[in-house]
């Protein structure tokens, strides 16, 4: 007797498809909310100004005023292209794609291991997570720090899988490499993965009979893991190096700014170098010592307790917001803690070499979380290399809950597992997809698009100094340097070279008490405007003056500058001849 269609496969087909649309929905969206011009702090700081400035020099440059180019760029040399053909919003697209590249592992992974739905939800679920959204439409480069983190893992555990052969370990070295080029935090994945080759190849023998006696062949297998251990850290290293050698050149320390304290000495005059309160802390030897612990300055600025401090690993999951440091600057989804949880159930029927790799992931993800969260102050996107193994487990995990529950208590409805996984995921996907959503008020790309604003009305919404940097790019000469005080580091949208200071005209006043010599610094330095933000000024000059430095500042403003612009709370001033 013919049997008819089995219902599983039709509800599988449907949830296949449902998967299909959402997954096109939120590609299709996040390219409407990357079309529009960036004013990001860090794209407007780094990642797109220090391209531009190369640009305009015909090519490398050092650019002393700005300690954010000394940062690894892999990603920010890609971004050279689209910029130097005039378009900035390329490179949030460029970005884009690493989020693409990484869903991809995921599903190659978890199709492998189980099947494709499961594959198809592991790529909706990290695509859709708000942190994940969040970066793909901005010009940052934790995207491709995320990619190439997880390309080394999982060119490691195929490593494993395949009997240890060189070629696939050079090839996840290289891949750790890349994500050194990309971000200092790569750093932490170089450690953990260097770490994990000896320790997996040592693992491995030690399952097999033959190998687990002691004595020559224990030897041989030590000799042999810390072998490729060495040849795992000398690969990526060799990666990584181009950024160490230009970095010690221009400064005798390769990973400038970090550590800076045991390469060279901090002894400097007054001049100007960058201190605008974005700049790391670790890059500020002067402050350095009292924001040392950022444990404190967290109990000292938000008031936070030693047990919610203690818990901000556990806290990342539930209270993150955007644009605030105090909860995490991201947000990520609670799920991706809760659902790893049901891989303890029924952990007999995962398969050995399951488990290992599960272990694995989770050692790689709880110890990146971990390094992340004693060495710096949190933020989501900082521990982004975590994440796709977060996500596998999640998927991993609510498979394993649903096969417990039809296990237990629906034996024989074959559509159980199909229909509860739906429901399941769907109800976890409900918070990424309303983030999303919220993103186009928050982005408001639709009424740039459509033509109803132009461009410099969009970015004047989100920037206020933008009017009076336009109007510096129209007015001043080509030879024109600015002194910006308070303005973030935010160059991209100036055309004329600027160098940021918050402290030298206050440092100047402390030393000699005169308003003359700040005039004489200025010259001697080649400044020849002051972009200001007025509200900061003011106020960093009655709490950091005493009332007779107050009256040579004022003496300054009166006698060797003219105000050639104001709006929006910021001034372009020029200074006079002295």
């Amino acid at each position: 007797m013919k049997q008819g269609p089995n219902p599983n496969h039709k509800i599988q087909r449907i949830f296949n498809l449902t998967l299909f649309t959402v997954l096109a929905f939120m590609i299709g969206s996040v390219i409407i909310l990357s079309l529009v011009p960036p004013v990001s702090r860090d794209a407007l700081t780094h990642h797109l100004a220090v391209p531009k400035i190369w640009i305009q020099n015909g090519g490398f440059c050092e650019i002393p005023h700005n300690i954010f180019s000394y940062y690894p760029m892999n990603l920010d040399l890609l971004y050279i292209i689209p910029l130097y053909f005039g378009n900035d919003s390329v490179p949030k697209l460029i970005h884009f794609s690493f989020s693409l590249l990484t869903a991809y592992l995921i599903f190659s992974y978890l199709k492998q291991k189980t099947e494709l739905l499961y594959g198809l939800m592991g790529v909706v679920l990290f695509l859709s997570l708000p942190i994940i959204i969040k970066l793909s439409i901005t010009v940052y480069v934790d995207l491709g720090l995320i990619y190439f983190s997880f390309a080394s893992l999982i060119l490691v555990l195929k490593w494993k899988d395949a009997g240890f052969p060189p070629g696939t370990l050079v090839m996840a070295a290289v891949c750790c490499g890349f994500a050194l080029g990309t971000k200092y935090n790569g750093m932490i994945s170089f450690f953990l993965l260097t770490c994990l080759v000896p320790v997996i190849y040592l693992r491995s023998n030690r399952s097999k009979p033959e190998k687990s006696k002691i004595g020559k062949k224990g030897s041989a297998s030590q000799l042999r893991a810390g072998g490729y251990g060495i040849v795992f850290m000398a690969v990526a290293l060799v990666v990584f190096s181009p950024w160490l050698v230009k970095n010690y050149m221009l400064t005798d320390n390769p990973v400038y700014p970090l550590f800076d304290e045991y390469f060279r000495s901090h002894e400097k005059s007054v001049e100007l170098l960058p201190d605008d309160g974005n700049t790391p802390i670790e890059s500020i030897p002067e402050k350095k010592h009292v924001l040392s612990n950022h444990f404190i300055l967290r109990k000292l600025i938000y008031g936070e307790t030693p047990l919610q401090t203690a818990l901000i690993p556990i806290r990342i999951f539930f209270e993150g917001k955007d644009d605030s440091p105090k909860y995490f600057d991201g947000r990520l989804n609670p799920f991706l803690l809760i659902l790893p949880m049901f891989l303890f159930l029924r952990r007999k029927r995962i398969s050995r070499d399951i488990k290992e790799e599960i272990l694995i992931i989770a050692a790689f993800s709880a110890f990146y979380i971990l390094f992340v969260y004693f060495y710096q102050d949190m933020r989501i996107r900082w521990i982004g290399p975590a994440i796709p193994g977060l996500v596998i487990l999640s998927i991993l995990g609510l498979k394993n809950l649903v096969g417990y529950l039809q296990y237990k208590w629906f034996k024989g409805f074959d559509q159980f597992g199909t229909i509860v996984t739906a429901f399941l995921f769907f109800l976890v996907l409900t918070i990424n997809l309303h983030y999303l959503v919220l993103q186009f008020g928050v982005v408001r790309p639709i009424a740039y698009l459509s033509g109803k604003i132009d461009r410099a009305q969009y970015i004047a919404q989100y920037r206020k100094d933008f009017p009076v940097t336009q109007h510096a790019n129209k007015h001043l000469p080509e030879d024109a340097v600015i002194l910006g005080i308070f303005m973030g580091n935010r160059s991209y949208y100036i055309d004329n070279k600027i160098v940021f200071n918050d402290n030298l005209l206050y440092d100047l006043l402390k030393q000699t008490d005169d308003h003359f010599q700040i005039a004489k610094k200025l010259k001697s330095e080649g400044v020849t405007h002051l972009l200001i933000w007025n509200e900061l000024f003011s106020k960093q000059t009655t709490e950091r003056l005493n009332q007779m430095q107050s009256d040579e500042m004022e003496k300054f403003f009166q006698q060797f500058t003219l105000k050639l612009y104001s709006k929006n709370g910021y001034s372009l001033y020029a200074c006079k001849n002295i």
